[in-house]
This record gives structure tokens, C-alpha cells and sequence, in this order.
């Protein structure tokens, strides 16, 4: 093979590799590890955040930036933000700052401010050592007692255990993971925060999103919620909306851009990189439902019967049952389905005498609980003849019966014409 066939064949290899670059799905490329908030900056904007990376992990009072890189206060806020987005375990900065500028116009220094439990900390304070120990020791047990084996279960037992150790409420240090998993409090920063370190501890790349929502009285808010990657693919997750106080709702879990688009919107830095997660969803009751699981898919269409092979059934502390099934709506109008067809779900699900309905709902999801009592079912008996057997033992033996007398009579029948072309002959 000469060398012009072999410079040829190289050619085509790579432009064949490159190729397959180009036609990757973003998912793909996406799926190595990554700083969100950093590739919202502009190259001098990333500077600041490297630099002010480096300081704030070593909780340096004073980060020295170039003068001749000529950082704006603009620079510096965008890149604090973002590292903010970045680095949940760096709890004891969160955004505050002063600095000293040159000539009142570019920044020279940054004189980052840490906090712990609303006071000013300094970085080698023995407050601040304990809570850093607190914090890596608590996700440590937190991730030692997850049993879960594939992504998406992992990322559900750490936002259900999230939800059950964490109080919505404003506090010291309720903007950080430190807050909501030491303190157990936390605003909708502090959850996102908490539920990104979980994540990013167990191996699974999570973002933290800012940016308004939609809420329950129809307005307008500031929120932030996380994308996660899942087998490569992009879901999103609102934990703090998903905290209903007792009730713990899915109702944002999994969900595509398009649906998590609908009350959500994140701001422009971040929209302009999101990526698009075009795909199926991975929301909790498509991947849960089933029967007797408690999850479940509600349509228009659906029977009273269908919905509920759905329902699960535990006890409460009276000795109740309770049936409980989470339903995912997929159709307009969830409460047509509700006052059309609730009394005879109820009938269908075997509950006699009085019982107690209750509902709650976030988004599409719609949770509906039953307690009372359910009536349990009788096994009916067919009438037998005196000596009859009518058990899988006594048909056995009856059939074991007929085949040997057929087989008995074959054989005397094989026997008789034996015999009679003996004769013959």
C-alpha cells in the first residue's frame, strides 16, 4: 500500500471522526463534567471567577486581580454569580463583597465576605472548620445509606430524603446547602444548593437554574430550581415546589424544558445555554406507574377500574386502610374526571360504609386518599356431590385413571390383532 492511499485513508478516518462530533447530540457532548455558571461568562468574566474561585476555596480574606486585565464591577458581579451556581459547598460566600478599585474605575482586589449562622467568619476560624466538617460528614452518611443502584433512583432517594429533612423557612443560612441539610432550613436557593451537592457527591452532574416562576396565586417570583443529567440527557427538578409541607409531591421531577418552560423561565445568562432536552421525560409517574405502586396515569378516558389497579393500600395509626395513588393528568380538566367518577372509584377500590376522601395537587400531579375500610372478599365455594373430589389432587388422580385404562385397552387391542395375523398366516 503506497503512501498516498494510506495519507488518504487517515483523511477520511478523521473527517468520519469529525463528523460524528458534529453530529453528536448536545446531550452527549454535554455529559462530560462541567461548570454550568462558568459558560455563561464571557472570557475576562471568567478570569474574575477563576480568580475568585481560588481565593473563596481557601477562604482567603484579599483576591489580587490584574490590573491590566481592567475587571469591571459589572465583571465581578456576573462572575460571582456564577461560581455562586457552581460551587454549593463553598457555603460561607454567599455573593457579599467590597473592593478596591484603581483610579475609581478597574477592580484590584476583591475582600470576599464569609458568614456562618449570620455572623462574619474568618476562613481558619474553628466555627467555620466544625461547620465544614459537619456538612462533608453529614453528605457522607446521607450517600452511605443509599441502597439505589441505577441514576434515577439515586437522584429520587436523595430528593425524597431532601424533602423529608428540610423545613421551607427563612433563617441563617438558608440560601446554602450547609443551611438546609445541618439546619434543616432552607428558601428555594438553599434546596437547590443542597439537592446540587448530593448530586454532584454521588457522581451525577446537577446545575443550579435562576430565574422567575409562575406560583400558585398566579405571580410572578424569583426561584431556582436544577437540571440534572441522566444517562446522558437533561431532566429538571424543582425540590422546593415538590415540598408541600407533609405532602412530599414528584410533581416537578424528571421533567423536559418544554414542560418545566411552562411556569418557569430561566434568566437570559442561562437561557442562552441551557440545552434544549427535546426529549422523552423521564417524569416520576411515567417511569413509577404501575399496578398496586401508587403512581399512576390519569386521562380523560380512563375508567374508574383502570385507576384503580393503581391505588396502593397501607394503615394508618387507627387501624384504617388508607389507599393512596399519585395520578399524573394528562387531560384539561382533572376535576370533570373527579365529580364524574369518584363515587364509583371508591366502589371499585371495595370500600363499604362511611370513608373519608382527601386531595391535593401541584402542576399535573393530583394525589387522591381514600381511608375507611375495605371490605374484604369472600371466597366462593363450588357445591360437591357426596365423594366427590374437586381438589387439583383428586382430578389428578381421576386422569391418571382414565389414561391407564386407555393405554390398557390399546395394548389388548395391539394384542387381538397380533393374534388374528398369527392365524391368518
Amino acid at each position: 500500500m503506497n503512501k498516498t492511499v494510506i495519507r488518504i485513508l487517515v483523511i477520511v478516518l478523521c473527517g468520519i471522526m469529525l463528523l460524528g462530533i458534529l453530529a453528536m447530540p448536545l446531550s452527549m457532548l454535554a455529559a462530560e463534567p462541567m461548570y454550568f455558571g462558568r459558560t455563561t461568562l464571557d472570557d475576562s468574566e471568567k478570569y474574575v471567577y477563576d480568580q475568585l474561585l481560588a481565593g473563596v476555596a481557601n477562604c482567603k480574606e484579599t483576591i489580587d486581580l490584574d490590573k491590566n486585565r481592567n475587571v469591571t464591577p459589572q465583571q465581578l458581579s456576573a462572575a460571582s454569580l456564577a461560581m455562586l451556581s457552581d460551587y454549593p459547598e463553598y457555603f460561607w460566600y454567599c455573593g457579599d463583597y467590597t473592593y478596591t478599585q484603581v483610579n475609581q474605575s478597574y477592580i484590584s482586589q476583591v475582600q470576599p465576605a464569609y458568614t456562618l449562622g449570620g455572623k462574619a467568619v474568618t476562613g481558619n476560624s474553628s466555627e467555620l472548620t466544625s461547620a465544614r466538617a459537619a456538612l462533608a460528614n453529614k453528605i457522607n452518611d446521607i450517600l452511605s445509606k443509599m441502597t439505589a443502584e441505577n441514576e434515577y433512583d439515586k437522584v429520587l432517594y436523595l430528593h425524597d430524603y431532601l424533602l423529608g429533612a428540610v423545613e421551607y423557612a427563612a433563617g441563617n443560612d438558608d440560601q446554602t446547602a450547609y443551611g438546609a441539610l445541618i439546619g434543616g432550613k432552607a428558601v428555594c436557593a438553599g434546596y437547590t444548593r443542597a439537592f446540587q451537592m448530593l448530586l454532584n457527591t454521588a457522581g451525577i452532574m446537577c446545575w443550579k437554574v435562576d430565574g422567575t416562576a409562575v406560583n400558585a396565586k398566579g405571580e410572578q417570583e424569583r426561584h431556582s430550581w436544577n437540571v440534572v443529567w441522566l444517562d446522558g440527557k437533561c431532566y429538571y427538578f424543582d425540590p422546593t415546589w415538590n415540598d408541600q409541607g407533609t405532602y412530599k409531591s414528584h410533581a416537578y421531577f424528571g421533567l423536559s424544558l418544554e414542560q418545566m418552560s411552562k411556569d418557569h423561565v430561566a434568566d437570559a445568562a442561562y437561557a442562552s445555554v441551557l440545552p434544549q432536552c427535546g426529549h422523552e421525560d423521564k417524569g416520576y409517574h411515567t417511569v413509577k406507574s404501575g399496578v398496586g405502586t401508587g403512581v399512576g396515569i390519569l386521562t380523560d378516558n380512563a375508567t374508574a377500574e383502570e385507576i384503580a389497579q393503581y391505588f396502593a393500600i397501607t394503615q394508618n395509626a387507627a387501624g384504617k386502610d388508607m389507599l393512596t395513588c399519585s395520578l399524573w393528568y394528562t387531560g384539561a380538566e382533572y376535576l370533570n374526571w373527579i365529580n364524574s367518577n369518584l363515587g364509583y372509584l371508591a366502589y371499585v377500590l371495595n370500600l363499604e360504609g362511611e370513608y373519608t376522601c382527601d386531595g391535593v395537587y401541584l402542576g399535573n400531579e393530583y394525589c387522591i386518599t381514600f381511608t375507611g375500610t375495605v371490605k374484604q372478599a369472600q371466597q366462593e365455594t363450588m357445591p360437591q356431590l357426596p365423594g366427590q373430589d374437586h381438589t387439583l389432587g383428586g382430578e389428578f388422580t381421576e386422569l391418571l385413571v382414565i389414561l391407564a385404562v386407555v393405554a390398557l385397552g390399546i395394548v389388548a387391542l395391539i394384542v387381538v390383532l397380533a393374534i388374528a395375523l398369527r392365524k391368518k398366516k
